[in-house]
């Protein structure tokens, strides 16, 4: 729990990611929140899946993994070895994500956390100066007149089909 609460993360792939040896992470796309190839013991199967199993307090989770808010989460282990196996059987042959998330206490007071994250950005070049309504009309005309011109047309032609 102190590790990840101690990181900057935007997912809960990301506390995944570079914290645990043996686990590759492939996003193959750039969408934010996209679920990534995730591969714990490597490739074991030509026909089946190779994705590990993951448990979110106890059950099965088939969704998006980054579904799962980071703030939620209590503990997140990773079972590599035989001891995933010996837990899940057959369906923890890929490896297991297990997830526990917070969870209230019995005879204890409601308390309220608020996590605040900010951030400025200023661009890398400046913004180029932009073009109004009417001078991009303008420009846009003369841009039609010009093509009409090389085309063959006259001035005066040009000027009244553009």
């Amino acid at each position: 729990e102190e590790t990840l609460e101690q990181q900057q993360l935007t997912s809960v792939t990301s506390a995944i990611q570079g914290n645990v040896p043996g686990v590759a992470m492939v996003m193959s796309g750039g969408q934010p929140c996209e679920n990534p190839t995730i591969r714990i013991r490597g490739i074991g199967s030509i026909n089946a899946s190779s994705e590990p199993l993951i448990i979110v307090d106890g059950a099965p989770f088939n969704g998006n993994i980054n579904s799962i808010s980071a703030d939620q989460i209590e503990s997140m282990n990773v079972l590599k070895d035989a001891a995933s196996t010996a837990l899940y059987g057959s369906r923890g042959a890929n490896g297991v994500i297990v997830i526990t998330t917070k969870r209230g206490s019995l005879n204890t007071a409601p308390t309220i956390r608020l996590t605040a994250v900010g951030g400025f950005s200023t661009p890398a070049v400046e913004t180029h100066e932009v073009l109004g309504t009417n001078q991009y009309m303008q420009w846009a005309w003369e841009a039609r007149r010009n093509t009409n011109i090389a085309n063959g047309q006259n001035s005066a032609t040009a000027g009244q089909n553009a």
